[in-house]
Parts: structure tokens; sequence; C-alpha cells
């Protein structure tokens, strides 16, 4: 018989199991529709969001500058966040000979704040948001404007990944990135996309000023800017072949901070909008997606704590009992110590649970990433095999912090 923990263990699997196995049905069955460029291109207007950003802020304006796209028709603004380092003189310096590049400055009042003061400035009928820490790719505007077709959508996404990842820590994240990505395009198969990121995404600035534009929403702005769009049925695109970079933390206590706050900014945001939670008026997102996002911190906190209880607490708590019984003699306890095996004693559903998910896991690895054009291998099998083994156990970690913070009602801020 199964304990109430394991139950608990193996409920959580058959659901992870189920949601996975539901998105590769709906990525096999999807026919992308042709998109083609208008004849009359619109007036664009990127928006660069920074603070203390001084050692990538040149490389992001530089990109923009060179999109492949008419420079009368685009407009490049840098809003300063009241950085303390010298981010606005380099932004200064980069964009002195640039006439349509427009530097703004600002007290430090969060990205969402920065962003709304490059929207009042902007005289796009489009807007986008570069993060200073992220680089464009020249042909990305060409890719994404097509996918406007209607007046419904409201925002269109490139494919985000990690920049040059240096150390095992950025490798793990470029693998990350890769799954989301793959992920990110199904979503966007069915409607379901929860998150614009700051990198990139291109909105229908007529849509943004009608909802008010950007909102704190708790230090996750480009979740919330995503959820409201949502609650008022507008469609968000997600294309593949636009690409964007971006730098990931090469440091542990970095990374920790970042997935704090976007996992505990996701959880609040989804609260103030839990009137979409299963609910069929909003479709596949508020009956499929947006629950199992809000779920999945305490799945995976699940995961962690039974799992740590199940294969090391309980087993070191029978040892010892057994070494107490021997009045910790243990000298005497591995003298008389046998081992025995028997095909008997393997507990054959537990394993059969196991390798089902360890197979499904490691086919949806090798198909997101060729989904998304990137090989397995291309930062070696110890990052791949430390992704797929120990990151999880990471974010299963910040998960748990969330949950505590939550109780304790704790922020976190840009």
């Amino acid at each position: 018989m199964f304990s109430a923990l394991e139950i608990v263990l193996i409920v959580v699997y058959i659901i992870t199991l189920y949601y996975t196995i539901f998105w590769l049905i709906a990525f096999v069955d999807y026919a992308p529709p042709v998109k083609v460029l208008p004849k009359k291109l619109p007036k664009v207007s990127v928006i660069i969001p920074a603070y203390n950003e001084e050692k990538a802020i040149a490389r992001s304006i530089e990109s923009v500058l060179a999109l492949d796209y008419p420079k009368r028709l685009l407009q490049v603004i840098v809003v300063d966040d009241g950085s303390t380092d010298r981010t606005l003189a380099v932004a200064r310096k980069v964009t002195a000979s640039h006439g349509r590049v427009k530097v703004l400055s600002q007290p430090n009042g969060g990205k969402w704040r920065a962003m709304n003061a490059g929207i009042t400035a902007s005289s796009g009928e489009y807007v986008a948001c570069l993060d200073a820490d992220s680089y464009v790719k020249p042909d990305a505007l060409n890719v994404m404007l097509p996918n406007f077709t209607d007046g419904m959508v409201a925002a269109v996404l490139p494919m985000l990944y990690v920049d040059r990842p240096g150390n095992m820590l950025q490798k793990m994240q470029w693998h990350e990135y890769v799954i989301n990505m793959f992920y990110r395009k199904i979503a966007g198969m069915l409607n379901c996309i929860h998150v614009t990121p700051g990198p990139f995404s291109v909105y229908r600035k007529s849509i943004l000023t009608g909802i008010g534009g950007f909102r704190e929403g708790h230090a996750t702005e480009d979740l919330e800017i995503c959820l409201r769009l949502q609650s008022r049925h507008y469609r968000i695109v997600q294309v593949t072949d636009a690409e964007v970079f971006t730098e990931a933390p090469a440091k542990m206590s970095e990374l920790y901070k970042q997935r704090l706050r976007w996992n505990l900014g996701s959880t609040l945001n989804i609260l103030s909008y839990r009137h979409m939670l299963f609910n069929r008026k909003y479709g596949d997102f508020g009956v499929f997606q947006l629950p199992i996002i809000f779920l999945a911190t305490f799945l995976a906190v699940a995961i962690l704590l039974v799992t740590f209880y199940l294969s090391i607490l309980r087993p070191n708590y029978e040892r010892l009992v057994h070494l107490k019984l021997v009045n910790f003699d243990i000298l005497s306890l591995l003298q008389n110590l046998k081992f025995s095996f028997s095909l008997l004693d393997i507990d054959y559903f537990r394993l059969f649970i196991g390798i089902s998910f360890f197979a499904v896991s490691t086919s949806l690895v090798v198909m997101a990433h060729r989904a998304i054009r990137k090989k397995v291998n291309t930062h070696g099998l110890p990052a791949l095999l430390a992704f797929m083994f120990v990151y999880y156990l990471f974010l299963g970690y910040v998960r748990l912090v969330v949950i505590k913070n939550l109780i304790l009602r704790k922020r976190s801020r840009w």
C-alpha cells in the first residue's frame, strides 16, 4: 500500500505528465498561418528602460539602430530610471550622433514608470520594449510586424535566448530558455501566453494606451500587462523567427534574486486576476494555462518536500532507529550486515512512474531543442544533465521561498 505522501507524489507526477503530453499534442496538430509584411510600413518606437546598465546599454542601443527597417519610421527612446552609475552618460554619448534617438532621465520609480514615460514621448503606431541588457537581431521587426493581422492583436513576441553563456550556471539557463521558448511557441498556438517579456515585445500603441499603460505589477510589469490584455480578450502572438539575446545571471545570488522576483510576481499577479482562473469565458487561457501556472509553485514544492522526505529523511530515520537498537555499535552492525536482492523486492509501479517521467522529460528536452533549431549538445552533456537533474531542484527551493514570502507578505522590487 502507498502512504499518503507517496500518493501525493504520484498524483503530482501524473498531473505533470498529463499537461506535458497535452502541450505536445497541441504542437503536433498546429498549422501556422502565412504572414505578409504590409506594403505601407508603420512607424515604430523602441523604448529602452535602463537602471544601472552602463556596461550593456551601448550594445542595446546599437542593435536597435542596426534594425533592418526604414530609418525614418524608427524612433529610439532611452529612459534612464535614476541610475546611480554611468548609464545616462553612456547612453548620451552613444546617441549623440543620432538625431532619431531621444534620451530621457527620471528619478528612480521602477521599470513600469520608465516604460510609461517612453510611451508618452513616443510617436510610433507600435511601441517595442527592449531591456537594456538585451539586443535584437536586425530582421526582428520585419518578422514580427506582419503578425498584427487584425485590431485584436495587441502584442507580438520574439524568441528569447541567453547570450554567450560562459559558466555552468549560464549554460543551464541557456537550456531553460530553449525549453521555455518551446512552451511559449505552443502557448501562442492556443492563445495562452501569460507574459510579454521585456526583451523586444512589440505592442499596438493604441491598445496599450487604451488600457492605461504599464502598472507596477508586483515588480513583474511584463506579466501584469499580459494578464490585463488577456482579461480583455486581446490576442498575443509568438513568432519563432525573430531572435533576441539577453544576459543571464552569472552568479547564484543574482539568479536567486531574479527568479524569486519572477515567481513571486507571477503568483501575486495571478491572484490579482483570480477571476480568470478556471473561467471558460477566457478559453484555454483561463481553463488550462493560468491554473497550471498558478499551481506550478505548489506542485514543485510538493515534489521537492515529498521526495526529500521519502528519499532522505525517512530512510535515515530508520537507520538511526536501527543504530539505537544496537546502542550505536556501528562496527557490530556492519559485521552482521547481510546483503540480499530479489526481483520480487522491486516496486515495479514506482519504477514505472519514474521511468515514464524520465522518458517523457527527455523526449520533451530533445523535441524542444529541435523545434527551436538549437542543438541539444551545444554546451556539452554536463550542462544538459545539470539542467535536467540539478537546476529544477534550485527552482523548487525558490518556489518554497515564494510560499514563505506569500505567508509573510514580502514583496520584490525592480
